[in-house]
């Protein structure tokens, strides 16, 4: 049992390398978003490394070792926090969000916009990426849907006073329609 968790905490480790590697050489990738609802699968995998960096932390003897896990534990622990956070403000227009959240969204959608160019299309991919569901998700599904409407009522409800997100409802409506 101790090998198969010590093989977790590798895989753990290797996985959330890869994950920086991916988004350093290709941050430029048509279907990657600044702006987006967190999804549950980044969730999941954020809260198995968490748990089994702790576990290394735990096998490791070295002192020095144990404090750099713990320090990259702590930083995931407050990542993950901190995308809760940002999903409650967004799946609830109706309740008060944080002023940081509101900020960094609006930093968010204006890098967006930035990146974009005019009159171009979302595809699938990253529409499902903006609204927080899994890749296998069905354009007419009811999840699609429920996530697409709480996208309009967050910028129905003035919570989010950015132009472009008018853009992103519409182009996602774009991709529906199709």
């Amino acid at each position: 049992m101790k090998e198969l968790s010590f093989l977790m905490f590798l895989v753990a480790l290797l996985f959330g390398i890869s994950v920086i590697v991916r988004s350093i050489m290709y941050g430029k990738h048509p279907d990657s978003s600044y702006f987006y609802i967190p999804s549950q699968g980044m969730f999941n995998i954020i809260w198995g490394s968490i748990f089994y960096i702790g576990y290394g932390m735990l096998m490791y003897p070295e002192t020095w070792v144990s404090y750099v896990l713990g320090v990259g534990n702590g930083l995931l622990l407050f990542y993950a926090y901190f995308l809760l956070r940002v999903k409650k403000f967004l799946l609830s227009p109706e309740k008060k969000g944080a002023e940081y959240i509101r900020k960094y969204l609006l930093k968010q959608l204006d890098k967006e916009q930035g990146r974009e160019k005019k009159g171009e299309g979302y595809s699938y991919k990253k529409c499902l990426k903006i609204l927080g569901l899994p890749p296998y998700c069905e354009v007419d599904s009811q999840e699609f849907a429920t996530r697409f409407e709480q996208l309009k009522r967050v910028e129905e409800s003035g919570k989010l006073p950015h132009p472009y997100l008018k853009e992103i409802i519409k182009k996602i409506a774009e991709v529906r329609k199709k």
